[in-house]
């Protein structure tokens, strides 16, 4: 486990050390994390004639910084919206070429491409005031619908049907499907995801029904507001729990992927057969964690690790 700035070429160098053993590596980047500064030519790439505040990090060091980053962005103002979303696709940009690249040059040279699984995928996206916020702050799809690839070698792609299968699937589906491409042998209920492998096979088309939850409000060590978000087969329900504005929103998420219109009172019906869906799962994520043994501790920190859980979020 490696934090600092460069610990991508450190995993890199790892790789070219242990390339003759079995090997899983982690890579964790923030460069397309906020705040938004890719070097030259990407800060100014997609924007070339953008002339605001958000100027190039190159001539002001603070804006390392996320909050004084934050602090010359005029949220109100289009314009700064276009350069901030132009400066996220110069993130992008600047990850495919100098971290993503190298990295599958390297996999190439040592011959680990056909018998390496890759999986790139992200925890959240990024919303630039489609919701009226910035960051990653709510639950609707511009945060929670992620990129995810997998790459399989030769000698696990028998039997596959589809190349881009439009089923939806979750991150907790990935652990499971590691195990059974690997053929790692575990138990059943192990893993509350399930292997992916029926749909890369072409057997299973139905949508998996999604849950997330966001806990933005806490008393004692319990979720005091939470959003709970349950997504399944076109529609999309969100629970906001003791909000006293907008305690339940619902979207046909075909029709309205931008989810613009709350249609709770037009699709009474088909929303409390999600909440029922909804409340079954968050019974069984509590027989779950109960099974385990999970609970909430308090505790104390040492500074130093409050500082690193501050910079995950």
């Amino acid at each position: 486990y490696d934090s600092t700035r460069d610990n991508w070429q450190k995993g890199v160098d790892w790789i070219r050390a242990n390339h003759d053993k079995k090997f899983f590596i982690f890579f964790h980047t923030y460069k397309v994390h906020d705040p938004y500064v890719p070097p030259e030519p990407y800060f100014s790439m997609y924007n070339p004639e953008y002339n605001g505040n958000i100027i190039n990090p190159n001539e002001k060091e603070y804006f390392k910084r996320s909050s004084a980053f934050w602090a010359n962005v005029d949220k109100n103002d289009p314009e700064d919206i276009k350069q901030l979303i132009a400066l996220y696709d110069g993130a992008i940009r600047y990850t495919d070429e100098h971290l993503m690249k190298p990295l599958f040059n390297l996999l190439d040279e040592l011959d680990l491409f056909d018998n390496t699984l890759i999986i790139f995928t992200a925890d959240h996206g990024e919303e630039f005031k489609e919701h009226g916020r910035f960051q990653h702050n709510q639950v609707y799809d511009e945060c929670l619908h992620v990129p995810l690839i997998l790459y399989l070698p030769p000698d696990l792609t028998k039997g596959t049907k589809t190349k881009n299968p439009d089923t939806q699937v979750r991150l907790i589906d990935l652990m499971p499907t590691i195990f059974d491409l690997l053929k790692i042998k575990h138990k059943k209920n192990d893993f509350q995801g399930t292997s992916l492998i029926p749909i890369i096979k072409g057997k299973e088309k139905e949508d998996r029904i999604l849950y997330a939850c966001r806990v933005p409000s806490w008393k004692g060590n319990k979720p005091f507001i939470r959003n709970n978000i349950i997504r399944f087969k076109g529609f999309k329900l969100i629970d906001n729990v003791r909000s006293r504005t907008i305690p339940l929103e619902f979207y046909n998420i075909e029709r309205d992927p931008r989810e613009t219109m709350n249609i709770i009172t037009e699709q009474e019906k088909k929303a409390s057969e999600l909440m029922s869906l909804l409340r079954q799962i968050l019974n069984e994520n509590q027989k779950f964690k109960e099974s385990r043994g999970y609970c909430i501790k308090q505790g104390s920190f040492e500074e130093s690790t409050l500082e690193k859980l501050k910079a995950l979020g």
